[in-house]
């Protein structure tokens, strides 16, 4: 099982790796039979579920070219197919993408969920530079999200009007060494490259020391 729009040479990494991994499957089993699913729904799934997990977090959530259209498929439907490509000779050696009835815009998506939850929520269309940083969020399992993730969904989200300054208090704070770390390092590197001033308050030494400017509190004013 693959993923719809798997090329070898897309300029998607992810299309890249199921490309290059179909090319590995096909060069060990030549009758070996792929099919390409969209995006899979059902209980437990990991598109729905999860923007349903960041929608009870977060008062928006965010979209990356929203007019993308997807056509979700029922897991039930990805199942019957893998029973038939199994049962049916004639499948060997091909490709079958597979596809559910209806063709959605991912912010229509992204309405559906809310409509279906509940949740009154806006939907922020956010720059492509912060499309990494939603990434780093939806690659993880499970749905529910971590404490780290709903950090990055919080400074995303903070980002989204590309504001003159950032105010973050304590962004660390609840996290463990090494997710605060990677928390950290990627709110500097989202700052700096789009020229956004910065102003963290934080009780961790370390981490102030990696800002360009460094004030201390003490006794209520600052030295």
């Amino acid at each position: 099982i693959s993923a719809i729009g798997a090329d070898p040479t897309s300029a998607s990494q992810y299309a890249r790796s199921k490309g290059a991994g179909e090319l590995a499957v096909r060069a060990a089993f030549p009758t070996a039979t792929i099919l390409r699913p969209s995006i899979v729904f059902g209980p437990e799934d990991q598109f729905f579920n999860r923007f349903g997990a960041m929608a009870a977090i977060s008062p928006a959530l965010p979209v990356i070219e929203g007019e993308t259209r997807f056509q979700p498929v029922y897991v039930g439907d990805v199942a019957q197919a893998v029973m038939a490509a199994l049962a049916q000779p004639d499948t060997m050696g091909q490709t079958y993408e597979l596809g559910g009835p209806d063709i959605e815009t991912f912010r229509a998506l992204m309405a559906y969920i809310l409509h279906e939850t509940g949740r009154h929520r806006a939907l922020i269309a956010l720059p492509r530079w912060l499309a990494g940083l939603q990434a780093s969020v939806l690659e993880h399992l499970p749905g529910k999200l971590s404490g780290g993730e709903q950090q990055r969904v919080a400074i995303a989200r903070a980002l989204a009007n590309a504001p003159a300054l950032l105010l973050a208090d304590e962004p660390t704070g609840n996290l463990d060494v090494a997710t605060a770390e990677i928390v950290f390092t990627e709110l500097l590197r989202i700052v700096r490259s789009e020229n956004v001033a910065a102003l963290i308050a934080t009780h961790n030494p370390e981490l102030a020391q990696r800002m360009d400017r460094q004030l201390t509190l003490v006794n209520g004013k600052l030295v």
